[in-house]
C-alpha cells in the first residue's frame, strides 16, 4: 500500500497562513467551517484550533485516483484517532453530494435554521470533474468565502474547476491553499 502521504510542515504553514487572512476580516472562533476531503485530520486539527466548529464531510472510501492507492480504512482510523478529543470536530461520513442533499433535508424538515455556512473548504478528490461538482454543490451555501487546496500546475483540474465556477482566487497561500470571498464569487 505504501505510506500514506500527509501534509508537510510547509503545507500545515500555508495553511495556517490562510486561516490568519480569514481572522483578519472575521472572528473565527464564532464561524463554522465544513471541509470537504479530511484524509488523515491534519487540515482538521489545524482548523479546529481557530474556528467554533469543523464539519469534516469524507466518504473515506476509495476515489478515482490517489485514494486508490491506499487503504482506506487506515486512513480513517488515523483521523479518527487524531480528532477523537477534540468536540468542535464533527465526522460525516457520506460523499459531498450525499452531505449536500443530508444538509437540504435538514434544513427543509425544519431541522435546521438555514443551508449556509461560514466557509467551506474544499479538498476531496482533485479532478476537474469531482472539483468542480463540490465547487456546484457548496458555492451557493456560503456566508463569507470559500476556500480549497491544491490550485496549483500539479493539479491542473483544480485550477481549471475553480477558475471556471468561482473565478480566480481572491488569494494563494503557499501551500496552495486558497480563498474566493464570496462577494467577488461569480
Amino acid at each position: 500500500m505504501g505510506n500514506i502521504p500527509e501534509r508537510t510542515q510547509k503545507s500545515i504553514l500555508g495553511l495556517h497562513k490562510m486561516i490568519m487572512e480569514l481572522d483578519k476580516k472575521y472572528d473565527l472562533s464564532k464561524k463554522v467551517i465544513i471541509e470537504i476531503g479530511s484524509w488523515t485530520g491534519l487540515s482538521a486539527l489545524e482548523f479546529q484550533k481557530h474556528f467554533k466548529s469543523v464539519i469534516c464531510i469524507d466518504p473515506w472510501k476509495a476515489t478515482e485516483g490517489i485514494n486508490t492507492k491506499f487503504n482506506m480504512n487506515v486512513v480513517e482510523k488515523i483521523f479518527d484517532s487524531r480528532t477523537e478529543v477534540f468536540k468542535n470536530i464533527k465526522k460525516i461520513k457520506m460523499t459531498s453530494e450525499e452531505a449536500a442533499a443530508y444538509f437540504d433535508y435538514m434544513t427543509d424538515s425544519g431541522q435546521s435554521t438555514d443551508n449556509k455556512f461560514n466557509f467551506i473548504y474544499i479538498d476531496g478528490c482533485h479532478t476537474y470533474d469531482a472539483v468542480k461538482q463540490d465547487l456546484i454543490l457548496w458555492k451557493d451555501r456560503i456566508k463569507n468565502a470559500i476556500c480549497g487546496h491544491d490550485y496549483c500546475n500539479q493539479f491542473p483540474g483544480v485550477i481549471k474547476a475553480v477558475n471556471e465556477i468561482i473565478g480566480k482566487p481572491d488569494i494563494v497561500f503557499d501551500d496552495s491553499s486558497w480563498v474566493k470571498f464570496k462577494k467577488r464569487c461569480k
